[in-house]
């Protein structure tokens, strides 16, 4: 869901943000599996990630 959106800005990062942001959706996707609560909290990062993503880009 959250992942697929993401995954599609992946290809406009650079190596260092793309880097950061796999492994933040590698935990939140571990989180989600082993039935981790915390997975409600990564989400929100994610979500966040992923509007400051689009908001510089949309800048560009």
């Amino acid at each position: 869901m959250i992942g697929n959106c993401l995954q599609s800005l992946l290809a406009k990062l650079s190596e260092k943000e793309r880097s950061k942001l796999d492994k933040l959706i590698q935990k939140y996707n571990t989180a989600v599996e082993e039935g981790n609560p915390i997975h409600h909290h990564l989400c929100m990062e994610l979500i966040k990630a992923y509007q400051n993503i689009k908001l510089e880009h949309e800048k560009c």
